[in-house]
């Protein structure tokens, strides 16, 4: 609450416009945006919730270059996403193929270790019959 002859510090509407962007676009926090601008975090907390309330690109003060701006920055986003998102299905899609390989190797590594154990048991059996002659 407001002391009896306090000072109030005033900001640039632009500066305002900045770190909004930043907490909207870039989805800084509200420490990072108060350590970076060197501003309370309680006046950050007023301008984001003024922001909502006001819907901020409706907000006049707010020209249409920086409308486009930040629309342009959330599709550059959105396109990053995608893209990302690409690769990890392709990853997904790779290691699903993988671990079916590995699974049919397994498979032959067992029944390969089971023909082993077969021809061990033959040769010893054939040694046995070699003996007895």
């Amino acid at each position: 609450m407001a002391q009896k002859g306090q000072k109030f510090n005033k900001y640039d509407q632009d500066l305002k416009n900045q770190i909004i962007q930043n907490f909207y676009l870039n989805h800084y926090s509200y420490k990072l945006i108060s350590i970076k601008y060197s501003i309370p975090i309680g006046t950050l907390a007023t301008w984001i919730s003024h922001s909502k309330q006001t819907d901020y690109l409706q907000d006049e003060n707010v020209s249409n270059k920086t409308v486009k701006t930040i629309l342009q920055l959330s599709l550059n986003h959105l396109r990053s996403l995608k893209m990302k998102q690409k690769q990890l299905l392709a990853k997904n899609t790779q290691l699903k193929t993988n671990k079916k390989i590995n699974l049919d190797l397994k498979k032959q590594i067992q029944k390969l270790e089971a023909k082993n154990q077969i021809l061990k048991k033959y040769q010893t059996f054939i040694r046995s019959q070699q003996k007895k002659k």
